[in-house]
């Protein structure tokens, strides 16, 4: 771990704050563009051997963890790809295993991933999916290769460079071209992970460790600042569920939540979300 700050990657100073009295110290707030960090934290060359290495461990955890437990999720995010842009080529940031574009037609998709995960790569590839190797900051993809379709699930908030990232990604994106990107709701990753409901699940009064492979939590209008500079655009914010982990009653008060999200996104027009998973639909801004 290093002591250095942290610059914001959107505003490229450090405006850092704590971020709420009563929340870790590592935790900090750009008083910039508000967007949500952890600082210090450690060094480049060990996070990304972290992922390369340790994030995945072994067979077992890249099937349950980013397979199964995410089967409903991937359904409906393949599903929501699939009514705006039908076919294409597609690149999968962070594709683990392959298992979200398993839920994308074969013969229709040319399926790309980026994948640092030796053993998740070797998975991918015998599913038929061109993996790069590496982060996206250092994956080698073909100069004058064009995406129609760039997904993003659950991995921005992994990145160290989040803002360089999205750059990346608008220059891959073809003109009508579609970004997905899936990170965890803002509003219940805060009430979920630090105060009173984190006591009652977990017996601890947060979650948000500083050994935590997550670095950045987005609310709405940070990512949307981070986008807009990357020459992106929001188009549509939708709910989704965690991850269905634990018992028959906890899977069953998960999908609860996701219905009670979803009912509340519709009445408010997008404007309130509690969801714990949310979707972005994003385009390029010219």
């Amino acid at each position: 771990m290093t002591n250095q700050p942290v610059e914001c990657p959107h505003c490229e100073r450090d405006l850092a704050q704590r971020f709420l009295i009563f929340a870790p110290a590592h935790l900090k707030q750009c008083r910039g563009c508000g967007l949500v960090y952890t600082s210090p934290r450690a060094e480049s060359e060990q996070i990304s051997r972290f992922f390369a290495s340790h994030y995945i461990l072994n067979a077992a955890r890249l099937e349950r963890e980013l397979g199964s437990y995410r089967a409903e999720s991937l359904r409906r995010e393949a599903a929501l790809l699939q009514r705006l842009k039908p076919s294409g080529r597609i690149l999968d940031i962070g594709c683990a295993g392959g298992a979200f574009l398993d839920h994308l037609p074969a013969g229709v998709w040319e399926k790309h991933g980026v994948e640092p995960s030796s053993l998740a790569g070797e998975e991918a590839s015998r599913r038929g999916v061109r993996v790069y190797r590496g982060l996206l900051s250092e994956a080698q993809i073909p100069r004058g290769v064009e995406f129609d379709a760039i997904t993003c699930l659950d991995t921005l908030c992994l990145s160290m460079t989040p803002q360089a990232d999205l750059q990346r990604m608008r220059e891959l994106l073809r003109p009508d071209g579609v970004l997905l990107i899936d990170l965890p709701g803002y509003h219940y990753r805060l009430v979920r992970n630090l105060g009173p409901i984190c006591w009652l699940i977990n017996r601890r009064w947060t979650n948000f460790d500083h050994r935590s492979p997550h670095l950045f939590i987005f609310s709405a209008a940070s990512l949307g600042k981070m986008l807009a500079r990357a020459g992106m655009r929001i188009e549509q914010i939708l709910p989704e569920s965690a991850p269905a982990r634990g018992s028959a009653a906890l899977r069953a008060l998960n999908r609860a939540w996701f219905s009670l999200g979803s009912a509340l996104n519709r009445l408010s027009r997008g404007h309130l979300s509690v969801a714990p998973k949310v979707i972005y639909v994003c385009r390029r801004a010219n």
